[in-house]
């Protein structure tokens, strides 16, 4: 979340949290390691009956993810704020470069 990171289980206590861009680990009964996505973002919402929502608009599996497609355009977003000077445009560039170091972060958890 953008408050840190947080494991919910069963009877957690009721939250509504935004997440930030990062890994989402999803543990079944049928897989030990848990299933690891990247989503940019959204927000997670834990029920008074344990029943835990996340509400995001992608989430691509971590193994379906390019590192040197991450790599290329994390350097071609900073190349671009170098010789930026119009502040809206790089308040852009600079969401979009969280997010892509957000990814290469979580690449190196597969």
């Amino acid at each position: 979340t953008v408050t840190g990171d947080v494991g919910m289980l069963a009877n957690h206590v009721p939250t509504i949290a935004q997440m930030r861009p990062g890994l989402v680990v999803v543990n079944t009964e049928e897989s030990d390691a848990g299933e690891k996505y990247f989503v940019p973002g959204g927000f997670a919402i834990m029920s008074k009956d344990s029943n835990l929502s996340l509400t995001v608009s992608e989430a691509f599996p971590l193994e379906d993810i390019d590192e040197n497609s991450v790599n290329d355009s994390l350097n071609d977003l900073k190349s671009q704020i170098n010789g930026e000077t119009d502040e809206t445009k790089k308040a852009e560039l600079q969401i979009g470069i969280d997010v892509y170091e957000a990814m290469q972060y979580c690449l190196t958890q597969k």
